[in-house]
């Protein structure tokens, strides 16, 4: 069990003493890191993690504490290959290697992270989570019917997760099949309305199916959720250009320039609409 910043001031200085002691206490050293992280000083929290999974190689523990800790500091790297070694030395929990494909993902590594979700899929083959993970990565490496059947199965054991129906509705527009995956996306949206990435892949299954009107609905519901993402507001506009909405385009794309005097693609479009050169 990981401390708490409820620990009292008595216990800290016991584990204080016993990572000082010699030998030292690596899962005082765990303890420690754990409360330096809570406490925001990651550098210090990293230290002492380092320190306790090399007095303890065999803890997994102390390496899925350390593989978070280097997450949170932005070391993806580091942090990788501290789940990796906690996904080998306990053979059976299916989070470490979980954690490690979803690292691999973020940074780009597809063949690893297919491998790690796979080992963890192996560990706990029921877990919907997981095959969405797993089926993201067989997609970025093209393998679309795979994919699918990734999240078919996932959907079956749970039919009201939320990122699977997002990702079903990707990889059938990759495929080409636009009515499913507008069914898909919008289940996922019925579930959680929240999920901007499901509307705006919705927004391009629109334009796609050149539902343009549909595709402005969704924009608009985006702009108002998130304001601060002034992308879809600059999409808004170039859908009220195309709808012959000149003045509307202008005054959206003015709104995006008074946030963001330095916006490329809203002073390229006001440019390309007045004439002017950006």
């Amino acid at each position: 069990m990981n401390p708490t910043t409820l620990v009292p001031d008595s216990v800290r200085e016991e584990w204080e003493a016993a990572v000082e002691a010699q030998p030292p206490d690596g899962l005082a050293a765990n303890n420690l890191g754990m409360l330096a992280a809570e406490d925001g000083d990651l550098d210090r929290a990293r230290d002492l993690l380092a320190k306790a999974v090399g007095l303890r190689p065999d803890d997994p523990v102390a390496w899925r504490n350390l593989g978070g800790v280097c997450a949170v500091s932005g070391d993806l790297e580091a942090a990788a290959d501290a789940y990796g070694r906690a996904t080998d030395v306990d053979r059976d929990d299916p989070v470490a290697p979980h954690t490690l494909g979803q690292l691999a993902l973020t940074a780009g590594d597809f063949p690893r992270a297919e491998q790690a979700f796979a080992t963890a899929l192996r560990r706990a083959p029921d877990n919907p989570a997981i095959l969405v993970g797993l089926a993201a990565a067989v997609a970025a490496r093209n393998r679309l019917d795979n994919a699918v059947e990734l999240l078919e199965l996932a959907l079956t054991i749970d039919p009201e997760l939320a990122p699977a129906w997002e990702q079903l509705g990707a990889v059938r527009f990759r495929r080409g099949d636009l009515g499913i995956a507008r069914d898909a996306l919008r289940r996922s949206l019925l579930i959680d309305p929240g999920r901007a990435s499901a509307r705006h892949a919705l927004v391009l299954v629109h334009l796609a199916r050149d539902e343009r009107h549909a595709a402005a609905s969704e924009l608009d519901i985006l702009v108002a959720q998130r304001p601060d993402a002034l992308g879809y507001q600059v999409d808004r506009a170039a859908l009220r250009f195309d709808a012959g909405e000149r003045e509307a385009g202008l005054e959206q794309l003015e709104g995006v320039l008074s946030a963001d005097l330095d916006n490329e693609r809203a002073l390229r479009m006001r440019a390309a609409v007045l004439g002017e050169d950006a």
